[in-house]
């Protein structure tokens, strides 16, 4: 499977990368989503019908920072 990764501002514990990532996974296409809050990244595993606007704008409603 595909795999996108994206930088994220926001996340200061473990509870902002659950967060996100239960949030994520919620997005039409992504199978999995892993988030690390020390250096920001996100990793996306995706499949058919993903689109990253969609995810990037449902992450941002979180009131996390995508770059």
């Amino acid at each position: 499977m595909p795999q996108t990764l994206i930088q994220v501002s926001g996340m200061k514990h473990k509870t902002d990368e659950d967060r996100l990532v239960l949030k994520g996974e919620t997005v039409a296409g992504v199978r999995m989503v892993n988030a690390n809050h020390d250096n920001g990244r996100v990793v996306i595993t995706h499949g058919e019908g993903f689109d990253l606007e969609t995810f990037k704008a449902t992450i941002s409603a979180e009131g996390f920072t995508v770059a």
